[in-house]
């Protein structure tokens, strides 16, 4: 899982350090140096399902990231979001529902 944005919201997940979001698997990312370290767990290992927490910049971002690092390999990438569409803080829901079906 990586918790994305300015502020990373941790779910309240057993194993989630809710302080630094350290546990098995589980990343906040805010800044390029954040996303080496994922890429640096991520190079030996054949992980095959990825959730992304947050569908902001960073989150949609981290989407592009993981389909390209996939290529040859099937990666299920699940995006979950609090609000009921993506882009919250940029686009309202008619305008985003308008580029989803672009």
């Amino acid at each position: 899982m990586v918790a994305t944005g300015a502020r990373a919201i941790l779910p309240n997940i057993k194993g989630i350090s809710q302080k630094d979001g350290a546990g098995h698997g589980v990343f906040l990312i805010r800044n390029y140096e954040d996303g080496i370290k994922i890429y640096d767990s991520t190079k030996t290992k054949n992980g095959s399902t990825c959730v992304i927490a947050g569908a902001g910049l960073i989150g949609l971002e981290m989407v592009e990231a993981f389909k390209k690092r996939s290529t040859g390999r099937k990666m299920d990438i699940t995006v979950v979001e609090k609000s009921d569409h993506i882009l919250p803080t940029m686009l309202d829901k008619q305008m985003a529902t308008t580029m989803l079906d672009k």
